[in-house]
């Protein structure tokens, strides 16, 4: 009813991480009849799914996600426990679509996908990797389509299998039970048999009536079929066609699928007569860290023990300049006013970023206000950030405009849709410029592969309303286990207001 989805753990505090585990923990433990399991899965369903590629069904469910193998990968473990949720409660149409999704990244290799088990700890995370593939397809496809749930040591096994409507015949072979299944009209035909003699507790579909045979080695059961309750009218759902997300600007993006040529607002040219509008912001006043200075903070990550720097922990690179101009023109002809980098023979560093963050223990303001007064038709954010795995498909920020009439206008900043990494672009909505360079590759494991991480800056585009006085610009870090870092900020003034030049910075409050 809240809108969100989460537990509270044995500890009392609130597991709010964009995962489905905790919903449907409570389905494949059976904590939950049909009807209600069926509303919780379509209710998570409708929330969390989309369909990025025509064909392609996820779930916004990994901890994992995307940070590691760029923007769309599929967690196996994951993907198929929310459906195995989704069958047991009779869902197959519903849940199928993401099935498919989840064999095809296991099986092809040119498919996005990634190597998960399902792990028995814990009734199974669902996200462990370098497991086999087949494992959780296989415990998804015996228990969820197959239905089977066996009880050898007590002389009995359950079988209530889900299949998708256009299904007439299915079969299947285990050490236990074997069984094939046809569908006759309105009823549905098993053909059971077991090594041993078993009970056998036969349902066509979740909820319906169910037929129990003697203990014997084989049985033929014929059990009426019912339709499955319509899902409720879908409501919108943005598509989400994305580029391939591998190169800074001024490069070739890097081999991948081409899913749509739109550029992002971001990534839009200016022309001749906008270039002459810019106003540049001078935040040289507010930075509050160098990018060495930023990767070297030491913060408390969730379930460490101790403080750990950003650097050090999950395998995070350091980041580092090289002297640089100030001034920094992308290839769509916005300039930024950054903090540049003097070279060190001269004896100062000055700082370059302005950094915001809510994670303990708190050395970072959350919050800072810069002022405009200017009429604006756009603003671009040169946006240096830390995102944690955990913490992608959840606010982590906001940029709120101000205006003098007292209204507002208010940005969610959520990876990877309009936020990304210092060293790994996936923002949907940004445009990524070199920035920085990365230091040494952290020592032991590390999420990242080197091929897929580079040092950058995120261009991001606002757009503002021309015809009212932007009074100022408020960025809010709203989530632990984050870092908004604001390099540099510039304002496309209105066609009509005074054009281009520099402003002054405010220094940031919490």
């Amino acid at each position: 009813d809240a809108g969100r989805l989460g537990a509270l753990g044995a500890d009392g505090l609130w597991h709010g991480h964009p995962q489905t585990r905790d919903e449907f923990l409570a389905v494949n433990l059976g904590l939950l009849d049909v009807a209600q399991g069926r509303r919780a899965m379509r209710w998570l369903e409708a929330h969390y799914g989309f369909e990025p590629v025509s064909g392609v069904r996820l779930l916004a469910t990994s901890d994992w996600w995307p940070l590691r193998w760029v923007a769309q990968w599929v967690p196996n473990g994951e993907t198929c426990l929310a459906a195995l949720a989704g069958l047991r409660c009779g869902d197959a149409d519903l849940w199928w679509p993401y099935v498919k999704t989840a064999v095809l990244s296991s099986l092809r290799s040119e498919f996005p996908g990634i190597h998960s088990g399902i792990t028995d700890a814990g009734a199974g995370s669902g996200d462990r990797e370098r497991a086999s593939d087949i494992d959780p397809l296989v415990h998804m496809a015996a228990r969820g389509f197959f239905g089977i749930e066996p009880a050898v040591h007590e002389g009995w096994v359950a079988i209530c299998p889900a299949f998708p409507s256009d299904w007439t015949e299915a079969s299947i072979r285990t050490p236990v039970v074997s069984y094939e299944y046809r569908r006759e009209g309105s009823q549905a035909v098993f053909h059971i048999r077991s090594p041993k003699p078993l009970v056998k507790r036969v349902r066509a579909y979740p909820g319906g009536r169910e037929v129990v045979t003697p203990a014997e080695t084989e049985s033929v059961v014929t059990v009426p079929l019912a339709a499955v309750p319509p899902l409720p009218a879908a409501g919108p759902r943005p598509q989400l066609l994305v580029e391939h997300p591998g190169a800074l600007d001024g490069e070739e993006p890097a081999a991948g699928p081409k899913v749509a040529a739109a550029l992002a607002p971001s990534q839009v040219p200016l022309t001749e007569a906008e270039r002459a509008r810019q106003i540049l912001f001078d935040l040289s006043g507010a930075a509050n860290v160098t990018l060495e200075e930023m990767t070297a903070m030491r913060f408390q990550f969730e379930g460490g023990e101790g403080l750990a720097s950003l650097s050090s922990g999950w395998g995070n690179p350091p980041l580092a300049m090289r002297p640089s101009p100030r001034v920094l023109e992308v290839s769509n002809g916005v300039r930024f006013l950054t903090g540049g980098r003097i070279p060190r023979s001269l004896g100062y560093t000055p700082k370059n970023l302005l950094a915001l963050s809510s994670w303990a223990p708190y050395p970072l303001p959350a919050g800072a206000t810069i002022q405009v007064m200017r009429r604006c038709e756009r603003l671009w954010l040169l946006l240096q950030s830390y995102v944690h795995p955990t913490k992608n498909y959840v606010p982590n920020g906001e940029v709120v405009l101000r205006y003098a009439d007292g209204t507002r206008k208010i940005l969610s900043l959520v990876p990877p849709y309009n936020l990304d990494c210092y060293f790994q672009h996936f923002s949907l909505d940004g445009m990524p410029v070199p920035f920085g360079y990365l230091g040494a590759e952290p020592a032991g494991w590390t999420p990242l592969y080197p091929e897929r991480t580079r040092a950058h800056a995120d261009v991001l585009a606002i757009e503002s309303d021309p015809t009212r006085l932007l009074e100022a610009v408020e960025l809010r870090a709203t989530c632990s286990e984050g870092i908004l870092g604001l390099a540099g900020m510039t304002a496309l003034a209105a066609e009509d207001e005074p054009s281009a030049g520099l402003a002054a910075g405010q220094s940031p409050s919490r």
